[in-house]
């Protein structure tokens, strides 16, 4: 299959707006992508935004090719790699048009270590710290939770996607035994409690792990009022809500931390 038609193909499995069309057959017929090249050799911080959105849709044949090989259902493979249209709005949105700044993020899924299993992703990686409750040394195997964008985090939802991958990794990948899921988020800041409600979704969401560590972070301000927001550039948030109260603390001195947690 040519290169062109790998990526055609990819465009419209993972469902790309169709707003996007006109961007994307100009730089497919006006773009060269070697047939040799691969997500490992590829230099994942280039800075070429449609180069890289070519290359990342060209290496989701062979990502879907290696896991088809494991059984992994062509279902989940599809879903997990949709976080490419995700990161090419985000890059398309900033730059002004279609853009994919860097794939040291989507490096994970085109190569086979992340998976999107009903609302959240999980992906391979290691422990950032000794877990001593758990017997878990640091730099270990731990599968992380990762908390994509699309719909709310409802509580049923997390629960039902950490039985789907107790059942996926064993099934899968036996021959990766690990003892503990982990998740390091601005989402399981204690800081939180004093600008939700009890009952919210992101609250819920926390107490499902052990909190194990944190660390002063700023990562709430780029995930919560956007992407490339920084303390400098803090954006004016008309609605009175959730970015609101954080804008104003933010602004006021709080610190707010990312924090490590766990779950068996």
């Amino acid at each position: 299959m040519k290169v062109k038609t790998i990526i055609e193909k990819w465009y419209k499995l993972l469902e790309f707006p169709s707003e996007f069309n006109g961007e994307f057959y100009s730089i497919l017929n006006s773009y060269k992508i070697d047939e040799n090249s691969d997500i490992k050799s590829y230099d994942k911080s280039c800075k070429d935004g449609k180069k890289n959105l070519l290359s990342a849709l060209y290496f989701c044949e062979s990502a879907a090719n290696s896991l088809l090989e494991k059984g992994v259902p062509f279902e989940i493979i599809v879903e997990t790699l949709k976080d490419i249209v995700v990161w090419a709005k985000t890059w398309s949105n900033l730059k002004g048009e279609l853009y994919l700044g860097e794939l040291n993020w989507l490096n994970y899924h085109l190569s086979g270590r992340l998976f999107r299993l009903g609302r959240l992703q999980f992906a391979f990686g290691s422990a950032e710290e000794d877990i001593e409750k758990y017997s878990v040394k640091k730099g270990e195997l731990v599968v992380e939770v990762h908390i994509p964008e699309g719909g709310k985090l409802l509580i049923e939802d997390c629960k039902k996607s950490l039985d789907l991958a107790r059942e996926f990794f064993a099934k899968y990948f036996p021959e990766k035994p690990f003892k503990v899921f982990t998740c390091s988020s601005w989402l399981l800041d204690k800081t939180l409690e004093k600008y939700l409600a009890p009952s919210s979704n992101v609250l819920n969401f926390a107490g499902l792990f052990e909190r194990v560590s944190s660390k002063p972070s700023n990562a709430i301000i780029k995930y919560l009022l956007g992407w490339g927001v920084t303390l400098e550039t803090l954006p004016s948030v008309s609605a009175v809500g959730f970015p609101d109260r954080i804008k104003q603390a933010v602004l006021n001195g709080e610190t707010f931390y990312e924090t490590l947690g766990v779950i068996r």
